[in-house]
């Protein structure tokens, strides 16, 4: 079975490399998101029946890959199989999406030929089973990642989020790398089995409990550790934002999940007080900030590529009112997107403060002349 989930991360990084050379071509959109909701349909059966135990023992493998001595393990457990499961169930729904999503990008060489590399690096994660070839598949998921959130860096802001979320990246593989030296010990046991031996002390299981949620929490988002999610996700075309939101968060879970449940052995008590109180953390900063809306900023993007097709669609009569109605969308989602300030006081006579005001302000009155132009128009060109 292993093998065969290997198979599907080999077509999916072959369609990735094929992707540079016929990226501008017409159907090339259509082969590879095609051929990434097939192999992550096949990957999803593939983990759907190693979760249902019909084949009751692991599945592994190694190849000759990677260092000498080492070479590349593969495994197939339970664990694996489950988040094999949500990565291709994230990534089918991602692909199938880009087939009609794909046709509005404008630098299809810069997403197409990272797209398929990104979900074969979040699924040789998954199946991993040494540390060298964890590292590296995670690295190269978070490169993939990267590359796509640079997609667009003509804007300023993504590039500032690109740079953020690499400098993050670059931190959490760094303290991987820690924690699985720790786990190998003078011995070198890199191995997933050899580490599961190896019975690590107290105070070595205490630290790489610690490294490890630095290395895997600062993939997944865990407060302080997030401050470049709200920044990259956005940044990535939607298909992409899903699955870094959905997805690959899940797989910095399935890493914590992996080190601290499977190769330390038997946890101590007080582990769960240190990850409820993060997580409990985390929580109540996310929803505070959803609350407030100061995570996201996908609305103003939404809202502004609405007033773009609005612009392509209307006569020229109406092009100065749609610029300024699009300005409008955008400056709108940033009030809702922005907490608001201490002076304003949404529940009492005071309102909002000045600066919401004006904004909201010009939103009404570039909406009122939007209005007028539409209904002083008379026909609409034909498509």
């Amino acid at each position: 079975m292993v093998l065969v989930a290997l198979g599907g991360t080999a077509a999916l990084i072959a369609t990735a490399a094929l992707a540079l050379t016929f990226a501008q071509a017409a159907r090339a959109r259509h082969l590879v998101y095609g051929v990434c909701l097939a192999t992550s349909l096949v990957l999803l059966a593939i983990g759907l029946i190693a979760l249902l135990g019909i084949h009751a023992n692991p599945s592994v493998t190694t190849l000759p890959l990677g260092i000498p001595w080492l070479g590349a393990h593969f495994r197939l457990d339970a664990l694996s199989a489950f988040f094999l499961v949500v990565v291709n169930l994230g990534g089918a729904a991602a692909s199938l999406f880009a087939l009609g999503y794909g046709r509005h990008e404008h630098a299809p060489r810069r997403v197409l030929p990272f797209y398929p590399a990104f979900l074969a690096g979040m699924n040789i994660v998954v199946l991993a089973d040494d540390a060298f070839t964890f590292l590296v598949s995670w690295e190269f998921m978070s490169l993939s990642s990267w590359a796509l959130v640079m997609a667009h860096h003509r804007i300023a802001d993504n590039v500032r989020a690109g740079y953020l979320y690499l400098i993050m990246a670059s931190f959490g593989t760094i303290t991987l790398l820690l924690t699985f030296g720790l786990l190998a010990g003078p011995d070198g046991g890199y191995a997933f089995d050899d580490i599961r031996a190896a019975h690590p002390s107290t105070t070595l299981a205490a630290s790489v409990l610690i490294l490890a949620l630095i290395g895997a929490g600062s993939k997944a988002g865990l407060v302080p550790l997030h401050v470049w999610l709200p920044l990259a996700h956005p940044a990535a075309p939607s298909h992409v934002s899903a699955l870094m939101s959905g997805v690959m968060t899940k797989v910095a879970v399935y890493g914590l999940v992996r080190i601290v449940f499977d190769l330390i052995g038997t946890p101590a008590w007080w582990w769960s007080m240190v990850v409820l109180a993060l997580g409990g953390v985390t929580a109540g900063r996310t929803s505070g900030s959803f609350s407030s809306g100061s995570a996201l900023h996908l609305p103003s993007k939404r809202m502004a590529w609405r007033g773009r097709r609005r612009l392509r669609s209307r006569p020229a009569c109406c092009t100065s009112s749609t610029i300024r109605c699009s300005r409008a969308f955008c400056f709108s989602a940033q009030v809702r997107c922005s907490p608001a300030p201490a002076s304003a006081t949404w529940n009492t006579s005071a309102g909002l403060s000045t600066a919401c005001r004006r904004r909201l302000s010009f939103f009404s009155s570039a909406a009122r002349r939007f209005r007028r132009c539409r209904r002083s128009t008379v026909s609409y060109p034909s498509g």
